[in-house]
């Protein structure tokens, strides 16, 4: 491969032609349907989801620079569907939300308001019952808790990035988390799903459209914690973000061990 694909602008293009393409039919004539419909009928809802996990495996599937170990389990506890689960990981990358829904049915994502406007998929977001939030708007972050709240009563599993935003590449440690999702996850008594996750911004970095080839990603879910275990949800924030720091650090030993392997 030459050095001006290795880590290229070509990739980034390449995804966004394989997105389109894929996504126009389906997304026009089966999942919008699907998810009118969910709004009436929870199983088409989760059928919905189903496809659009299977849609991102190929999107992922079909990029030369795709590479990761992926170790995400659902315990018992958090895979009924008839209870809420909070599902919270690190940020390193727009890829992180592909990894998420390549693995994961039946989840709500909070994203900022922008990803609504994506080509093809923006418009199917709110179909699918994704949260939205405006960044440096308390009062569109209040609206957002209180639906991850009514979410989780629900019994929807419900992702946030409790950072916010994408860490800058290389970070080893999270930024502090917002308390806002883990007093939702108290108040209705659901679980917390974990979610460490490690490489996706060597692949696709914070402040750059260019894409790597020869990188990996990496993410493993955690034990679920209970909210009902810890004192208050500030406590139980930094016991989470605590348990994926540790997560992080272990990845990383894996990859280097990996890349030196791959050298010697």
């Amino acid at each position: 491969m030459t050095g001006s694909l290795q880590r290229s602008y070509f990739w980034f293009w390449w995804l966004g032609i394989v997105w389109m393409i894929l996504f126009i039919i389906p997304v026009h004539f089966i999942m919008a349907p699907l998810c009118i419909l969910g709004f009436f009928w929870e199983p088409a809802w989760g059928a919905a989801t189903y496809l659009n996990r299977i849609m991102f495996r190929i999107i992922l599937w079909l990029q030369p620079w795709w590479t990761a170990d992926l170790n995400i389990r659902l315990p018992a506890e958090v895979a009924d569907l008839s209870s809420g689960c909070l599902v919270v990981s690190n940020h390193r990358s727009h890829l992180d939300a592909f990894l998420l829904f390549r693995e994961l049915t039946h989840m709500r994502l909070v994203a900022k308001h922008l990803l609504f406007f994506v080509p093809v998929y923006g418009h199917l977001m709110p179909l699918l019952k994704m949260i939205r939030v405006k960044q440096k708007d308390p009062a569109s972050y209040l609206r957002a808790m209180e639906k991850v709240k009514q979410g989780l009563q629900l019994g929807h599993r419900v992702h946030v990035f409790p950072e916010m935003t994408r860490c800058e590449p290389g970070a080893l440690r999270t930024s502090a988390f917002q308390r806002a999702p883990f007093h939702a996850a108290r108040e209705a008594g659901t679980p917390v799903l974990p979610i460490a996750i490690w490489g996706t911004d060597d692949i696709w970095g914070k402040g750059s459209q260019k894409i790597s080839l020869g990188k990996k990603a990496w993410a493993k879910s955690l034990p679920p914690v209970n909210p009902r275990d810890f004192p208050d949800s500030l406590t139980l924030a930094n016991h989470v973000r605590s348990a994926i720091d540790t997560a992080v650090l272990e990845m990383r030993e894996i990859a280097l061990a990996e890349e030196a392997g791959a050298q010697a």
